[in-house]
């Protein structure tokens, strides 16, 4: 029973980092269609939830490829 429980609680923390993981990856791909569009570097990060730093590291990325 116990190890039934400990799979459960595994299985539970494994969906959640995914989930976030997930999300995070969104906020990332919204932020540079943001950059892209020419959206200010403070307002991509106030939509996107991003710190402003890793906006400014997305913006680095995406002159660096044109």
């Amino acid at each position: 029973m116990d190890l039934e429980r400990e799979n459960a609680r595994k299985f539970r923390e494994g969906k959640a980092e995914g989930l976030l993981e997930g999300a995070q990856q969104n906020a990332i791909e919204t932020a540079k269609r943001m950059l892209q569009d020419k959206l200010s570097i403070d307002k991509t990060s106030q939509y996107s939830g991003l710190p402003h730093e890793t906006v400014l590291e997305l913006q680095k990325s995406i002159n660096s490829n044109t």
